[in-house]
């Protein structure tokens, strides 16, 4: 089973989930009064939030901004919810047919035209879609690179390693983790990283500059 969703510029709001997880926190029977006074507090600055906004939009967007709208939705939600419900499909394959899922299955895909349909819009240019590409590039590249740090922080010391993790360290010459390859990779991985978010504010600074 694999199941094809594509974003569009109108799947941009996230605020239905931030409630649904301040009220889930809220139902905890152990929480901290501090704690719950300020899930009410974060709970009511939302639903201002809500009942400012008007329901409908009084200005078409501009292309850049549907992007962006597309962006937020990734990160505030499909990045963690996504994997999580990998994990539970895994966990069902285990239970019920009695296999893993395999590494390299891909069930759930993503599509996005935003800055790059070609249905009469005249302010979807070449240059536009040149530029919400670099945005995109860049958000992606900045999310990859904090799950990094977090698991070049987290791992632990260790002197066991996969025939695998030992070929691919050891085209790694460069790096200050010798004996930690774990690291190493990882570390390499980071550095390339930093390349592409530089590389894509240096792209996005040109395009500033174009006419």
């Amino acid at each position: 089973l694999i199941k094809n969703n594509f974003l569009n510029g109108f799947q941009t709001k996230t605020s239905d989930r931030n409630i649904s997880e301040l009220l889930a926190h809220l139902e905890r029977p152990d929480l901290h009064p501090f704690e719950r006074a300020e899930a009410l507090n974060n709970l009511r600055g939302i639903i201002a939030a809500i009942w400012g906004s008007d329901e409908i939009r009084r200005v078409k967007p501009t292309v850049q901004k549907e992007a962006a709208g597309g962006c937020a939705v990734i990160e505030s939600v499909l990045w963690d919810a996504v994997p999580s419900y990998l994990r539970k499909l895994d966990a069902q394959c285990r239970v019920t047919l009695g296999k893993k899922l395999p590494v390299d299955v891909t069930p759930v895909k993503f599509a996005s035209w935003i800055g790059g349909d070609r249905d009469g819009n005249p302010n979807c240019t070449p240059a536009v879609t040149q530029e919400v590409i670099a945005h995109q590039r860049l958000r992606a590249a900045k999310m990859f690179l904090n799950d990094l740090n977090l698991l070049y922080s987290e791992l632990a010391i260790s002197s066991r390693f996969s025939p695998e993790l030992e070929a691919l360290a050891a085209t790694i010459k460069k790096s200050d983790d010798a004996r930690e390859k774990y690291r190493r990779v990882i570390g390499h991985l980071r550095r390339r990283l930093v390349r592409t978010v530089k590389d894509c504010e240096a792209k996005l600074q040109s395009l500033a500059k174009s006419p």
